[in-house]
């Protein structure tokens, strides 16, 4: 069975899309926590999934568990 190809979205939905502020998205990308590119016209952009992932792992005011 394949998998369906990744959706990536803009810093700016990715903000949106987690309640964030694009800088904290910048931060993910930054501290290596996100995967980026960057389109043709220069527009960054994130794997939709790896964002919810991340926003999962970064719950607001704890640090995230080590497993």
């Amino acid at each position: 069975m394949t998998q369906p190809p990744p959706t990536w979205i803009t810093v700016t939905d990715a903000a949106t899309l987690t309640r964030r502020t694009t800088r904290t998205v910048y931060r993910w990308l930054d501290a290596g926590d996100l995967r980026s590119r960057k389109r043709d016209d220069g527009t960054v952009v994130v794997r939709g999934d790896d964002v919810l992932n991340v926003e999962r792992r970064k719950k607001r005011g704890r640090p995230p568990r080590v497993a």
